[in-house]
């Protein structure tokens, strides 16, 4: 016999649906939250957020504080699936809010996992993390395994983002043997899925393809489309950054139609974006701009915050410096400047700094070039990166004579 899918649902209807030809304004407001319960599971959202609006506002009209945690928390998974993460985040919150004066522990951790999801996709970690360690807690103390599972992965993928690959593998490593122990075949999908990024992450870009590959067989053979495309948009990403770009291209165009589906508004966008740069380097400057263009305004719908989202302003300004149009590249690089500096990504920072400060240089604004080669040095001396250092040495030393240039000279020749 072979293994099941562990499935479960944390809450069955608590009355026989009506039939559909009856008067709705006579339904109760459990029965229109089982509704939208069924409309969720079918991912017809629209029909699903009618009834939950109808059920709030009765259970509103009730002070029925349980019966509105449950609708907010609900309508806060919904939020989190159409990438409105400022939304989910101030659904979860408000259901969090009453469901801490209640006794319900497992629709707390449930809300938690929301909340913390939701504040991932701002790139808000630490917060993250303090909300899915609690919700781990609540859920090892229940024995909710398949809840276990879901945040040893999110806590992995979670240290993955911050650098910490050691903690990063120990979260996957535990989510992959208790999901394989309880049959739990979703949450070994996903944290197979993780572990290809931190493969990546760590350099192996072969080792982390297959590991992708693998977890995308896992999550078509369970029809999670949602995965899919997430995963077809990273393994061409993967093939791109090998200059694999006819591989590149087919892998992210089949994730494109996949994300408009599943409503993936964010893993729509990288898949845009990635493809306008295989298109640049398969020559099509043309079709490049209007794809990463469309993929700035995709992003630009979602509150989401991350490296790709920088990425691809500054892929777009490389475009149009390439173009010959300096003011829109060095306007680009600016708003990727201030990204990376309000998410502390320094890394990013020294070297949108560094691109800025050639383009200021080729436009012959001196000045403006130095400062921005030396902000870039600062950055570089602090994450201790002895050849970026070196390399924006070389950058200061090759510019015109200026007032400022000897300023920042003098500083670069005081950093042996």
């Amino acid at each position: 016999m072979g293994s099941m899918c562990l499935t479960t649902v944390s809450n069955l209807p608590r009355c026989i649906p009506t039939p559909a030809l009856l008067d709705q304004t006579s339904y109760s407001p459990e029965l229109l939250e089982n509704l939208g319960d069924l409309e969720i599971w079918k991912e017809n959202y629209d029909a699903s957020a009618k009834y939950m609006e109808k059920a709030l506002a009765i259970y509103e009209q009730r002070q029925d504080t349980k019966g509105i945690a449950s609708v907010l928390r609900k309508q806060a998974g919904v939020a989190y699936r159409l990438d409105e993460y400022g939304r989910a985040k101030a659904l979860a919150s408000a259901a969090l809010e009453k469901l801490r004066t209640l006794d319900d522990d497992l629709s707390t951790a449930d809300t938690l996992v929301w909340l913390a999801s939701s504040l991932d996709m701002e790139f808000k970690l630490d917060k993250a993390i303090t909300y899915f360690e609690e919700a781990l807690e609540i859920f090892r103390i229940h024995g909710r395994d398949v809840g276990v599972v879901r945040c040893l992965e999110r806590l992995g993928e979670m240290f993955r983002r911050k650098g910490d690959f050691d903690k990063a593998s120990g979260y996957l490593e535990d989510a992959l043997v208790i999901a394989s122990q309880v049959g739990d075949k979703v949450g070994e999908a996903r944290a197979t899925k993780c572990l290809g990024y931190l493969v990546w992450d760590q350099g192996d870009l072969e080792k982390a393809f297959a590991t992708l590959q693998s977890a995308s067989e896992m999550s078509r053979h369970l029809g999670l489309e949602y995965f899919v495309c997430e995963i077809l948009q990273n393994l061409g990403t993967i093939r791109l950054v090998q200059e694999n770009y006819q591989e590149a291209e087919r892998l992210l165009r089949d994730s494109i139609p996949l994300a408009q589906k599943t409503h993936q508004v964010v893993t729509l966008a990288m898949s845009l974006s990635d493809l306008g740069c295989t298109r640049w380097k398969r020559g099509d400057i043309a079709e490049a701009e209007v794809l990463l263009e469309k993929a700035r305004s995709t992003f630009q719908k979602t509150t989401f915050r991350g490296k790709a989202r920088i990425g691809n302003l500054a892929d777009l300004a490389s475009l149009k410096a390439a173009q010959g149009d300096q003011v829109a590249a060095l306007s680009l690089y600016d708003q990727a400047i201030a990204e990376s500096r309000s998410l502390q990504l320094k890394p990013e920072l020294s070297l949108y700094l560094e691109k800025k400060g050639l383009l200021l240089e080729e436009g012959r604004r001196y000045d403006e070039a130095a400062l921005c080669f030396e902000a870039s040095l600062v950055l570089d001396q602090e994450l201790d990166s002895t050849e970026d250092v070196r390399n924006d040495i070389k950058l200061l030393a090759c510019l015109p004579k200026t007032a400022i240039h000897d300023l920042c000279n003098r500083i670069a020749s005081n950093v042996y």
